[in-house]
């Protein structure tokens, strides 16, 4: 409630459960709880709370809010989506209702306690969806809270100290480096396109059911025994920083480099966009720079130069994103062909 720029404004709870920390945001004097569940084990409990606050405070819908087959699924004829669609826009003309008229604060908030999957699904359906104009969670200064897993955090935190170029000052020799960590595209995209506020930590066994604890073998400097609230938003200079169009194809670009994030980068690129070598080195980097060492800003520079190379209009990378983010070839290709 503190973090919040707008402490009154609606909340979805997603897998709210029980509704216990539903029930706590409505004495605590939020306007509007939306309650998203679809075990119906909860649904006497949430019963119990509408009836306690009112239908006009607590709305629940049985609704499966982040499944991305019913959320992109196109069918007329199946029931699923149909219901999928209904909900959705239920929900809409909900917020539509208890929006403020004050364009400089979050209209309303997302939040989840998450469970075994640790809102992994949570951050691949904000990532995927934001830059497709959802018409819930792509508006403006809409604010995400979810609880992350501690190894969550040292990722984000370690992507933001990665050195420069001219910090680094060594050969690109794996074996000099120690202090390497496993990464991904999703993780990039959340440290250079988001803002990241991490909140509090809470003792894993402290929820009920409890938080798995078991350390991995990279986890050595995490406590697995924590979990960390998050507060996540949208940069609000992102259409400087990358117009949101261009989120999904650099979500693919990047998922081909970093497939690949112990060779060097320009051969890598040589192999996706060929004939690139020499933009490569217009653009700074050099025949020793690693994927896995260099900072994510440089990619996202790369990205917004590469977008105009002419070698990238025939490339591979070029092909595979159109296929990745629509389903097909270049209609252009498909008409002159």
């Amino acid at each position: 409630m503190k973090k919040r720029s707008n402490p009154k404004a609606p909340v979805i709870e997603i897998n709210c459960g029980p509704g216990l920390i539903s029930q706590e945001f409505l004495k605590q004097g939020v306007s509007k709880m939306v309650v998203v569940e679809t075990n119906h084990i909860f649904f006497p409990f949430i019963k119990d709370i509408v009836q306690q606050f009112g239908q006009q405070r607590i709305h629940h819908f049985n609704w499966s809010m982040l499944s991305l087959y019913l959320k992109l699924h196109i069918s007329e004829t199946s029931v699923a989506v149909a219901d999928y669609k209904k909900s959705e826009q239920a929900v809409v003309e909900l917020l539509q209702c208890s929006s403020t008229l004050d364009q400089t604060v979050s209209p309303y908030c997302i939040f989840s306690l998450g469970g075994k999957e640790e809102n992994n699904n949570l951050v691949f359906y904000i990532v995927r969806n934001m830059p497709n104009d959802d018409i819930i969670i792509s508006k403006d200064l809409v604010e995400f809270f979810f609880l992350v897993h501690p190894r969550f955090q040292q990722k984000i935190l370690k992507l933001g100290s990665i050195p420069g170029r001219k910090e680094q000052g060594f050969t690109g020799n794996l074996t000099e480096r120690k202090d390497f960590f496993h990464f991904n595209s999703i993780h990039v995209i959340l440290h250079l396109l988001y803002d990241l506020s991490f909140i509090q930590e809470f003792e894993a066994n402290d929820f009920i059911p409890p938080f798995n604890t078991t350390k991995r073998v990279q986890d050595k400097d995490i406590d697995t025994t924590k979990r960390v609230l998050l507060k996540l938003q949208l940069k609000k200079n992102i259409n400087t920083l990358l117009p949101l169009e261009h989120h999904i194809p650099f979500l693919i670009f990047l998922r081909q480099l970093y497939k690949k994030k112990k060779t060097r980068t320009i051969p890598a690129m040589e192999m996706l966009i060929p004939g690139c070598g020499l933009r490569m080195i217009y653009e700074g980097f050099t025949m020793m720079d690693l994927i896995m060492t260099t900072r994510p800003e440089y990619f996202l520079q790369l990205f917004k130069a590469m977008l105009k190379w002419p070698e990238y209009e025939t490339s591979p990378l070029k092909q595979h994103i159109i296929l990745k983010s629509t389903g097909g070839i270049d209609q252009k290709d498909l008409e002159e062909e």
